[in-house]
């Protein structure tokens, strides 16, 4: 456990450490050093938006794939998800 929790923290340091070479660079080169805006009601929103795009097109890929595989019968039918 205590090998898991040293590497880690290594790993961390030295992350940090190539962000400040990286934000110290850019500072000497005289560029503007901008922060992310993190709106978390925008990335909630996102998220939904793009699960609700994956459960329709899991839904159209079942439909397509029953119409596909249809041969007068409910052999080889898939169940089509509902949302």
């Amino acid at each position: 456990m205590e090998v898991l929790l040293l590497l880690i923290m290594s790993a961390s340091n030295i992350v940090c450490l190539v962000i400040g070479v990286k934000v110290g660079m850019a500072v000497k080169k005289g560029e503007d050093v901008k922060l992310p805006t993190l709106n978390p009601m925008e990335i909630i929103k996102t998220h939904r938006d793009n699960k609700a795009a994956e459960a329709e097109m899991k839904r159209l890929d079942a439909v397509m794939q029953n119409l596909e595989s249809y041969n007068g019968t409910e052999a080889g039918q898939q169940n089509i998800p509902r949302g």
